[in-house]
């Protein structure tokens, strides 16, 4: 089985539409899931799109 891909919080922010700023801040709090590798934090794309459905707001559509 292949590994995952682990991306930058510049790959992150581009796909949610964020600053990188604001990706930095969700992952240092806690609050979106990172890891740091040598000083650098890193996402795994398929925890980052978990989070980002649980927690959205607005309309989705069907």
């Amino acid at each position: 089985m292949p590994i995952e891909p682990w991306i930058g919080a510049d790959d992150v922010a581009l796909v949610l539409g964020v600053s990188t700023d604001w990706v930095y801040e969700k992952a240092v709090s806690g609050h979106m899931p990172s890891y740091k590798f040598g000083g650098h934090r890193r996402f795994r794309v398929s925890e980052v799109e978990v989070w980002a459905s649980l927690h959205a707001t607005g309309n989705r559509a069907a």
